[in-house]
Formats: C-alpha cells, structure tokens, sequence
C-alpha cells in the first residue's frame, strides 16, 4: 500500500472536468477572480501538482465529504429539489476563450428558480472582507462566473441564487472553536460579469500575443508572520514562484510599512 499522504495528494489533485480537446484558450470560473498575471502563468504552464499538503488539500478533502454527505442525504430523504453534486459547466466566450466551472452542488426548485453552492475552508477573516468587498470579493466573483454559466447552458432558468457554505477554522477569536456558517452571497448582473471578464481576457491575450509577462499584482497580502514580511498569496496560494519572474526578485522590506500583523 502506498504511504497515505501520497494517496491524499493522489485523490485530491486538482483534474478539471473539462477533457475536451480545443484550440481555444479555457479559463476556470475559479481563475476569473485572479490577477493577469495568475491567469497568464496558468495558461502557459499548465496546472501545477501539488508536492505537499496544503490549503487547497484540505479544500479538496471537505469537498469530497460533503459530496458523500449529500449523495447519502438525497438517497435517504428523496427531496422534491433536482440536486447536482459537482456540476459541470462549460461555455464558449468567444473565438479565442472557453469558460469552465464546476459548481460544488446546485438545487433546482423547479424549472425557473435554481441555487449555487459553493463550499470554502477559509477563517473569520475572510467573511469580513467578503462583507467589505461585497460583489468584487473574488468568492462572489467566482459565483459570478458560475451563476454566468449556469444562465448559459439553461436559458429557461429565471432566478439564480448564489450562496457561499463556510467551513470557518476560527469561528471564535478566542476559543479558535471551527464551525459551518451559510450566506447568501451578492454577484455581478450578466452585463457587468461579461464586461469584467472580457476586459480581463483581453489584458492577458495582448500579453500572450506580444511574448510579454503581465505585471505583478498589486496587493500580495504582505503579512508579518514571526517577524518576517511574507507576501502570503505568493506563499501559500500561488503554485507557481518557481516560474514566475517576479518572486526572486521581491523586497520584503519594501513591503515592511503595508504588512498586516498575524
């Protein structure tokens, strides 16, 4: 038998359920959210494996539990709703982009009305900041994407509600006490996602025609872990510092007056 954790990485490694071969360019509803930069360096490189558990692993392995949760729930209860667990969705933009997605689950209370449900492991401090950011929030940007999708490939869908399913590591500042928290979640109308989207899509297809890198990111979550100015979405979000042109070179003690303590 293989070592356990080779096994975690094995059965959580991202596999996107988009196979179909193209010309086009595929973009996921989870990238949309991301700078140009991210998009352009997973355009090139391709998905990254995972060498080790990380954030994502733990995101993977809560998925695959309520997968299982729901799956029994259905065959147990029979709910009157059409549930889907793990929905794919996929939409051609225009002659250059395809968009891809995979909702976590979505409800059908009849033929007009439909719900998204996205499932996160996150902390306290995300819901606050998806409070202050509201629709731009990159969680409520990815429903966007998602809601987007879904009203594509179901023109006779009326009303598409977006929650967000919390799995909070923190729910409590004290005690750190996890726990499920439910929101209903806000997103972009049609017309503003498609112009967000688009305008983003065409930063990177400039790039990718003139062989030229996008610029860095504005906000890379500089914070102060142990006296260290670390810039977190680098750190622990980002697959690829090992190709990017800019990690190298970075200078932590320019970042010193805007890092947040942790």
């Amino acid at each position: 038998m293989k070592e356990v954790r080779d096994i975690i990485l094995e059965e959580t490694q991202y596999k996107s359920k988009y196979t179909e071969e193209t010309n086009k360019m595929v973009i996921s509803a989870s990238m949309v959210a991301d700078e140009p930069l991210e998009i352009f360096l997973k355009l090139i490189y391709g998905v990254q494996p995972a060498t080790d558990i990380d954030e994502s692993t733990f995101g993977s392995i809560m998925h695959k539990g309520m997968e299982s949760i729901i799956e029994s729930y259905i065959e147990k209860t029979k709910p009157k709703e059409v549930i889907y667990l793990e929905y794919p969705l996929v939409h051609d933009i225009d002659d250059d982009w395809i968009l891809t997605g995979t909702a976590d689950m979505v409800v059908y209370e009849d033929d007009l009305n439909a719900h998204i449900y996205d499932w996160k492991v996150t902390k306290n401090y995300t819901t606050k900041m998806i409070e202050k950011e509201g629709k731009m929030h990159r969680y409520a940007i990815q429903l966007a994407a998602l809601r987007y999708l879904l009203y594509e490939n179901n023109k006779k869908v009326v009303d598409i509600y977006t929650h967000l399913g919390f799995f909070l590591k923190d729910s409590n500042k004290l005690m750190k006490v996890p726990s499920y928290k439910e929101a209903k979640v806000e997103t972009m109308g049609t017309g503003d996602f498609t112009k967000y989207l688009k305008s983003k899509l065409s930063i990177v297809m400039e790039h990718i025609k003139n062989a030229t890198t996008p610029p860095q990111g504005e906000d890379l979550w500089w914070r102060k872990i142990k006296g260290n100015n670390i810039p977190t979405r680098c750190e622990l979000y980002c697959g690829y510092r090992d190709v990017c042109p800019y990690y190298k070179g970075m200078n932590p003690r320019a970042a010193a007056e805007t890092a947040l303590d942790w």
